[in-house]
């Protein structure tokens, strides 16, 4: 693996003061990478930064303090990540080259040439988040094209002023299933722009969510998130909502276009198995978006003790579904402000009835 020529030359602009490390066309084998601050990983066109399979490679659990791994009883997923930035300043992954996280080597069992058995819980070892910022301040993903991670592919904690652009992201659906599949986690983060993305995944193409609370040191809303002009295609939800105990406002999605997608929009209280306060949402607003998928929306509380969702706005969303809407409220906390307006989808469109649940 080039692992330690890589971060000997990220730690070398580091200490000239910040530079950018930039990869030619050809393909770099590499364990996990630490960007710092005012460093930005640049990789030309037909460069190919592709995960290490070797477990020793990668980063432990406890390899800093926001870090941490999910045990066999939740994701199963380790504490490894292929590029991490945290408590940095100024630091960004830039293409048009690509990342390639090499999801079949943890996650296909070689004897059948299918995913291990016994769901998520039979895989001996994978990494974690492929890239993962977090406390970081000024980050910029842009133009590159991020493939094949193992697990979420773009995890953004806890992190202020963040922008994503004209990136694709492609997580594996088939032939195998990409258990955990994300595309871009935006968590407790603030002044955020995701535009011009193309993200194809097998779960949730982007999400919104507060949580980590307990490994932050300082941790904030997630608030200021802008999603514009952005494709969408999710064996899950193409936009959740959700997770953790913390608050998500004041964030719009503009310009969607989701296709080939189990549930457009998706918001939940807590995905906890027990209780819990749950997070809340308000203020966000779906506005000129195009959708093609079996549900447009499911919104419910789970376990969420606490969580309301106030102020979610649909305007001017057009498209076809294939099923109903779910819509799961209490009468103690009954959604607010729920409005929609120039509303043109074909398909069933109604609150399901208990027994359709």
């Amino acid at each position: 693996a080039e692992t330690p020529a890589l971060q000997a030359a990220i730690d070398a602009a580091a200490e000239a003061g910040g530079g950018m490390v930039r990869l030619g066309a050809g393909t770099y084998v590499s364990g996990t990478l630490y960007l710092k601050s005012r460093v930005t990983l640049a990789l030309d066109a037909g460069a190919v930064l592709a995960a290490s399979t070797a477990r020793v490679d990668y980063c432990a659990a406890d390899a800093f303090p926001q870090n941490y791994a999910s045990p066999r009883s939740g994701d199963n997923t380790s504490g490894g990540h292929l590029i991490v930035a945290h408590d940095a300043t100024d630091v960004g992954v830039l293409g048009p080259g690509r990342i390639d996280g090499r999801a079949a080597a943890f996650l296909v069992d070689p004897a059948t040439g299918t995913n291990w058995a016994g769901w998520k819980k039979g895989i001996p070892w994978r990494p974690g988040q492929m890239l993962y910022f977090v406390d970081c301040r000024g980050v910029a993903v842009r133009d590159v094209q991020l493939a094949n991670a193992p697990y979420w592919t773009c995890h953004l904690l806890n992190c202020t002023g963040v922008a994503v652009s004209n990136c694709t992201v492609r997580t594996v659906r088939r032939p195998f299933k990409t258990w955990n599949g994300d595309g871009i986690d935006i968590d407790r983060c603030q002044d955020v722009m995701v535009t011009a993305c193309d993200i194809e995944t097998e779960d949730d193409a982007i999400t919104l969510r507060a949580s980590g609370e307990r490994r932050l040191r300082r941790p904030q809303d997630c608030c200021g998130i802008r999603v514009s002009d952005c494709r969408l295609s999710s064996a899950c939800n193409a936009v959740r909502l959700g997770v953790g105990n913390g608050v998500i406002s004041n964030a719009v999605f503009q310009g969607l276009r989701i296709d080939a997608t189990r549930v457009a929009f998706n918001a939940v209280g807590s995905w906890a198995r027990t209780p819990e306060p749950g997070v809340t949402i308000r203020d966000v607003t779906f506005a000129d978006c195009r959708v093609d998928a079996e549900i447009l929306c499911k919104f419910y509380y789970r376990t969420a003790t606490a969580s309301v969702f106030d102020g979610i706005h649909f305007r001017n969303v057009r498209g076809r579904v294939r099923a109903p809407s779910v819509w799961e409220d209490s009468p103690a906390r009954p959604f607010r402000n729920l409005t929609f307006d120039h509303i043109d989808v074909a398909g069933p469109w109604r609150r399901s009835p208990p027994e359709a649940r």
